[in-house]
């Protein structure tokens, strides 16, 4: 059967959850971290979100509360503070869902092909961090630091956009070890390429399917549904929630820390105190051609995708 590819491509403050519903169907949850307030004593940074595709019918997009330039809706982040984001299929599509690779990884990855796995997502519920992510985050009234969430069924996942420096004109991806933040590095801290984006991707069936994308309350009250219209390569969604601007190239805070990775920690169970916890730190001896390492799906213009400062993801895949 036909069908029409629908990416939807995840950047920035957001934490990835795979999930099983009922019906064992598999979806993937993106947690937006509330960084909207300077977040750290050193390098503070404040994460905003934004959301844009493209839209079939502009009044859906205006009634939502989102601009609409020509068919291209963006929603700002007054209308998704507090938000869930959802899909809608019509009629009802039975995805072929699988749950993402959890085996851990090490290092750089060796071709592009690899580098798309999702293990190179950073994986909290793994050495060395071993967390559990509080369940309150997948129900109706999560606390206060889930900004917004989207979730969408996982058919496929591919890893994008590994943490890079520049050298020479060129991008380089680098290993980064995960270690306290002042200490020094060791032999044995785990290190890994880390991706920056993530696209998760669905065929829908090309017979006049229809496709909706939803913003209502984290508790699905006050829907709003917007049809979506394909663009040349199918359709199209942008999820972000990072900063506006780049560091400057010479900033002291673009140094190789992912420091907003600290705000992952908030979202397991138990407390971790801002001392004990392990960030990512660029390895600067272990590196490749970032060009080597793009998966054919990660090659094209990404929202506002940026490399000052790193700004490495986080999953809870046990």
């Amino acid at each position: 059967m036909a069908s029409i590819p629908l990416r939807i491509i995840l950047q920035g403050l957001m934490a990835l959850v795979p999930t099983t519903d009922p019906a064992g169907v598999n979806h993937m949850t993106a947690l937006l971290v509330d960084g909207r307030m300077a977040h750290a004593a050193e390098c503070p940074l404040e994460h905003h979100p934004a959301l844009s595709f493209l839209a079939r019918r502009s009044a859906e997009c205006i009634q939502a509360n989102c601009t609409a330039i020509g068919n291209e809706c963006r929603c700002p982040e007054n209308v998704l503070v507090r938000k869930q984001i959802t899909l809608g299929f019509n009629p009802e599509v039975n995805f072929e869902t699988q749950r993402p690779n959890n085996s851990p990884v090490k290092g750089l990855p060796a071709n592009r092909d690899e580098a798309a796995d999702f293990s190179y997502v950073a994986n909290l519920s793994q050495a060395p961090f071993g967390l559990t992510l509080n369940p309150d985050y997948l129900t109706n009234h999560p606390a206060a630091n889930l900004l917004a969430r989207m979730v969408v069924p996982l058919q496929a996942v591919t890893a994008c956009a590994l943490a890079a420096r520049e050298d020479a004109g060129e991008s380089f991806a680098h290993s980064m070890s995960f270690r306290k933040l002042h200490d020094p590095s060791t032999k044995t801290d785990m290190n890994q390429a880390l991706a920056q984006l993530v696209i998760v991707q669905l065929d829908v069936p090309a017979d006049g399917t229809e496709v909706s994308l939803h913003v209502s309350d984290l508790d699905g009250g006050n829907d709003q549904a917007i049809a979506l219209l394909p663009g040349s390569r199918g359709y199209k969604i942008d999820l972000s929630n990072q900063p506006r601007e780049l560091l400057d190239r010479d900033d002291p805070c673009n140094d190789g820390v992912a420091r907003h990775f600290a705000m992952f920690y908030d979202l397991a169970q138990g407390v971790v105190a801002p001392s004990k916890r392990l960030l990512p730190h660029v390895r600067f001896t272990q590196s490749k051609s970032l060009d080597e390492l793009k998966p054919v799906i990660c090659d094209e213009r990404f929202l506002g995708f940026m490399d000052r400062p790193m700004c490495p993801m986080a999953t809870f895949n046990p």
